[in-house]
């Protein structure tokens, strides 16, 4: 409970402080409802003996032999909500150590999400490389890996952010990235304001780089990191010029000025999907969700990877509002600044997926194809 409490309290000074949102807003109300609604989920199920605490220190079972033992609500609930939390409910979740005791006893000891530390590994791990990797704090990779260069740019981001610099992202490391954006609980809500919306659609990405090649063909590259793009690649022979076209796309123009890009470099085969996904929210009013373009066909691998090809090396992918929804943090919720939420039911509809709805890694200013209509 208290964690829910501290956590909600953080929330709402974001909110209050950074977003400027007003009290009295529609917005405020239905946070606070929704919040209201988490703390009396979690009254149901936690008893004044059971208490689930995010701390630094690791809480160690006790040396005795597992036993058979019934139903336990804080167990339950706090698998649950940790379940939820990291931007997939079916991602797996690193576990909560289980607590073993006596059916005979009546206390019970403190279930503790663990701190991240050195030698952690797991999907909150690579979570947390992803909004590391958002926030311009290199971690050495994606890989769920807690190493050297993790904890470096974990002492990074608490230097920053005026936190001890110990490398550790325990209680107030995480309070504080949940305030930036990182999502360690879900916010649901019946309506469009909640972290569920919208909901996933009824088809996958293309997960690896072999599933772009089957779409978009193959072509030999060589690395040539830069200093501001380690994972910038060349790519060798003709396959840019054969494949890579520029798209007419006048609603950047309507939506960015006339200083805005009038087309977009992409792949051939979905020029035609691109045009009319533009054209639909144009005809949505919807270009006013469009806050700065952020590019389209860039040779590159994927972020934090020296192996992955990104689908904007293929020329089939685009990002939008960059700065407002940085990798590895919760896309802004709709009625907040930059929020692309409401285009996206759009742009699934004509065969593109949101890197909002990516596992361990939300990428919200991003679009890619998931299949040629």
């Amino acid at each position: 409970m208290e964690l829910l409490q501290d956590l909600r309290a953080a929330r709402e000074q974001y909110e209050r402080d950074v977003a400027k949102r007003s009290e009295t807003s529609k917005f405020w109300k239905g946070l606070v409802n929704r919040w209201n609604n988490a703390l009396n989920v979690a009254k149901s199920f936690i008893t004044s003996s059971e208490e689930v605490a995010l701390t630094d220190t690791q809480i160690e079972s006790p040396r005795i032999q597992p036993q058979s033992r019934g139903f336990s609500a804080s167990r339950a609930a706090t698998n649950a909500m940790l379940s939820s939390g990291v931007a997939d409910a079916s991602a797996e979740i690193a576990p909560i150590a289980e607590i073993s005791a006596p059916l005979t006893s009546e206390s019970t000891r403190p279930v503790a999400l663990r701190a991240l530390r050195l030698g952690s590994q797991g999907p909150l791990v690579k979570a947390w490389q992803s909004f590391l990797q958002g926030q311009h704090f290199d971690p050495g990779g994606l890989d769920g890996e807690f190493g050297d260069k993790t904890q470096a740019a974990t002492s990074a981001f608490q230097a920053a952010n005026g936190l001890t610099s110990d490398g550790v992202a325990g209680r107030e490391t995480m309070m504080k990235a949940m305030q930036l954006g990182f999502e360690l609980i879900e916010e649901p809500a019946a309506d469009m304001t909640g972290s569920n919306f919208p909901p996933r659609p009824d088809f996958p990405p293309l997960e690896n780089t072999a599933a772009r090649r089957a779409v978009f063909g193959a072509f030999n590259f060589v690395s040539e990191p830069r200093p501001d793009n380690r994972e910038n690649i060349r790519i060798l022979g003709t396959w840019t010029r054969d494949n890579i076209v520029s798209v007419p796309i006048p609603q950047l123009r309507k939506a960015l000025g006339p200083h805005a890009p009038a087309s977009m470099q992409f792949h051939k085969l979905a020029a035609a999907q691109l045009k009319a996904l533009w054209e639909e929210w144009e005809s949505a009013s919807l270009l006013d969700r469009i806050l700065s373009f952020d590019g389209a066909f860039v040779p590159r691998f994927i972020r934090g990877s020296t192996t992955q090809l990104s689908n904007h090396a293929f020329g089939s992918a685009f990002d939008v509002n960059a700065d407002e929804n940085p990798l590895g943090a919760r896309p802004k919720l709709v009625g907040t600044r930059g929020a692309v939420r409401e285009l996206v039911p759009i742009a699934n509809k004509h065969g593109f997926y949101w890197g909002g709805h990516f596992g361990s890694r939300p990428d919200g200013m991003h679009f890619e194809i998931a299949f040629i209509q």
